[in-house]
């Protein structure tokens, strides 16, 4: 029976077109300087705080030993995963909030500077695994199907993380508030995060927050999906990947506090990735404003979102608050 799922969820997902698209240890392979990436993008109609701070950039090389990764063709095949992870550390004693992101079919953790590079320089820490077998780097045709095993990647990140962050001397020590954990997907990434945020399969309760972006919502085997937390879902009514209807199932069948942001002409990914796009500002804008809300319980951050969300004829916004 779970074969007969996954075969039906990777179908599904080739026919949408994304198949096409898109003991432990923990290695320190770079650490870099990152400057602040350009706002200018950002519409002169949304508002982000002003918070500025400095932003280093630093790259993990994290190796689970317990999971192996299975390539169909063997060519990537392991007995372990590898998860080369950019972490983006705001300047400051902290400790701040930390956001996992997880990218898309055909993506890398480079595909996101100017996104968590913005979160970060508000007062995130951001983490963003590349992963094994769905990333253009990885040598050779995403594998769909790994999208199954791509939670348990998440899990270990951020276990590895909150390790460091717990650690004397490492470039995250005492940086990360534990209790104000964000989660964010796109495309297949907004999958995992479904997965990794809300199914009984490998939900993690560490997750406060989650947002989905041009995702989405697959089966895990026959385990079922429980909405428990705050949820901000964006989809493009022009996307060619995943239709912008099914955004619109996926609202309707999750629990408030909900927010479902339309970008209206928007495609599938570059209005998240750094590729220029009219409807940057209003990501950054309104994914800042969700994670000031419920990372930071910012009691103002809530009807700033709904400012923000609410551009047409570039966006709008439907919400409902918690019963």
């Amino acid at each position: 029976m779970r074969r007969h799922r996954v075969a039906a969820a990777t179908c599904l997902l080739v026919t949408l077109g994304l198949a096409a698209c898109a003991s432990s240890s923990g290695t320190h392979t770079a650490d870099t300087a990152s400057t602040a990436a350009t706002t200018s993008s950002v519409a002169a109609t949304t508002t982000i705080a002003p918070t500025n701070l400095a932003v280093r950039r630093i790259t993990e090389t994290f190796i689970d030993r317990s999971r192996a990764t299975n390539d169909p063709d063997h060519t990537r095949s392991a007995p372990t995963r590898t998860l080369v992870t950019d972490i983006y550390i705001p300047a400051g004693t902290g400790p701040f909030p930390l956001i996992v992101h997880a990218h898309g079919a055909s993506g890398n953790a480079r595909k996101f500077t100017v996104l968590a590079g913005a979160w970060a320089r508000h007062g995130y820490v951001v983490a963003v695994p590349t992963f094994p077998l769905t990333s253009d780097t990885s040598g050779g045709p995403d594998v769909i199907g790994d999208y199954l095993q791509q939670p348990g990647d998440l899990h270990f990140v951020l276990d590895q993380v909150l390790q460091m962050a717990a650690t004397p001397n490492t470039p995250l020590t005492a940086k990360i508030d534990t209790h104000h954990i964000g989660l964010s997907g796109l495309s297949l990434g907004g999958a995992t995060a479904y997965g990794f945020g809300f199914n009984t399969c490998c939900r993690d309760p560490r997750i406060t927050a989650v947002i989905i972006m041009s995702g989405i919502k697959l089966p895990f085997a026959d385990h079922p999906y429980v909405f428990d937390k705050p949820i901000l879902i964006f989809h493009g009514t022009a996307d060619p990947v995943i239709a912008y209807a099914t955004a619109v199932t996926a609202y309707a069948s999750v629990a408030p506090p909900k927010y479902f942001v339309t970008l209206h002409g928007a495609g599938h990914a570059p209005q998240y990735e750094d590729t220029p796009d009219p409807h940057d500002g209003i990501v950054i804008a309104v994914t800042l404003d969700f994670w000031n809300t419920y990372l930071k319980a910012d009691d103002a951050a809530r009807a700033q979102l709904l400012r923000d969300a609410s551009h047409p004829p570039l966006s709008t916004i439907e919400s409902a608050a918690s019963h």
